[in-house]
């Protein structure tokens, strides 16, 4: 894995790396511990700047200070496949908050929007398995051997 930092040393924002890479097809982004502050406003950016449905955008690791609120009201907007991946230490409260969510694209029957995969280790394996399967089947029509891959790299990856 590479940081990328700017003239100055500090680490990029992803939204600044991706504006320079218009033609990108996937690509993975591990958040580390001084991310806080990168990561929170990146839902909003994130959408100004990748070319979706072209890309696949897959974040691990992810800060409870993430806006997953914003990222989910932007992806029922735009036709893009994100795969987000919580880190450990995220709170009870914040779990219940992605739970609710994953529950809500469980549950629905006729999307018009890609739901995006989202995980995180304490999520209910049953769950995981349904969100895992539907992504794929939602997601396979776009870019057939583009999501097969990148589907099956998560699912060796996560237990």
């Amino acid at each position: 894995m590479s940081v990328i930092k700017d003239e100055n040393g500090k680490d990029v924002l992803i939204e600044k790396f991706l504006t320079h890479r218009p033609k990108i097809i996937w690509f993975t982004y591990c958040c580390h511990l001084n991310d806080e502050n990168v990561i929170s406003k990146t839902p909003e950016e994130i959408f100004k700047v990748i070319q979706f449905p072209k890309t696949i955008a897959q974040i691990q690791d992810i800060p409870e200070s993430f806006d997953i609120e914003t990222l989910f009201k932007n992806s029922k907007k735009n036709k893009a496949f994100i795969s987000l991946e919580f880190a450990e230490n995220c709170s009870e409260n914040f779990q219940n908050q992605l739970e609710t969510i994953i529950d809500e694209i469980l549950g629905i029957q006729t999307f018009n929007y890609i739901p995006p995969l989202i995980l995180f280790p304490e999520l209910n394996p049953e769950k995981k398995k349904g969100m895992l399967d539907l992504c794929f089947k939602k997601w396979m029509p776009y870019e057939p051997f583009l999501v097969e891959t990148v589907v099956e790299h998560i699912r060796k990856a996560t237990p």
